[in-house]
């Protein structure tokens, strides 16, 4: 079986770690292996920063899609295997938990659709950067009669916490409808 490689990592010298996405023919989908091995290279730039690590770790995804959130065929597979679906939910909190408690800033480079887990991805980021043209942000699994909650404390924080920031992560949590980078 031939390795794929679902992330490039780029160290620059200027301490900037890249990691980009690169599955764009499934829209950069936040399968497992892809979450895994998001984890395995931010644990490493953790351990590699007692030694000289990245002074902040961008994620950005290739192909025009940041990412289109869960692997749809992967949930669809586990559909009758309660503890195949926890792992994979178990998966992509153990990214946001990644993210969230990295030591250095990390920046989402959204460009393109950042859609269900991969709006709650860049809302756990510490910095957005999206591209006004191109970027959207939605949870569109309401509009199939699923709803999650979990991007909504990151869609909160990233959206300007307080009230405001609750009535605005509302109303993308139950509409499912895109949102533009400008409008998030």
């Amino acid at each position: 079986m031939a390795v794929r490689h679902l992330v490039r990592a780029t160290r620059h010298h200027t301490g900037v770690l890249t990691l980009t996405m690169a599955n764009p023919s499934n829209r950069n989908a936040l399968s497992t292996e892809m979450m895994g091995t998001l984890c395995s290279m931010l644990a490493a730039d953790r351990a590699d920063g007692l030694v000289g690590g990245a002074r902040v770790v961008v994620i950005s995804g290739d192909g025009g899609c940041f990412s289109a959130g869960h692997d749809l065929r992967e949930i669809e597979a586990a559909r009758n295997d309660s503890e195949a679906l926890l792992r994979i939910f178990a998966s992509c909190g153990e990214l946001m938990k990644a993210v969230r408690e990295h030591p250095v800033p990390i920046i989402a480079a959204v460009d393109g659709p950042a859609h269900a887990a991969g709006c709650e991805l860049a809302a756990s980021a510490d910095i957005v950067v999206a591209d006004e043209g191109t970027a959207t942000f939605a949870t569109p699994g309401v509009r199939m009669g699923l709803f999650c909650h979990t991007p909504a404390v990151a869609l909160v924080k990233a959206l300007g916490g307080g009230a405001a920031g609750a009535r605005r992560a509302a109303l993308m949590l139950y509409s499912g409808t895109p949102v533009s980078a400008s409008a998030a």
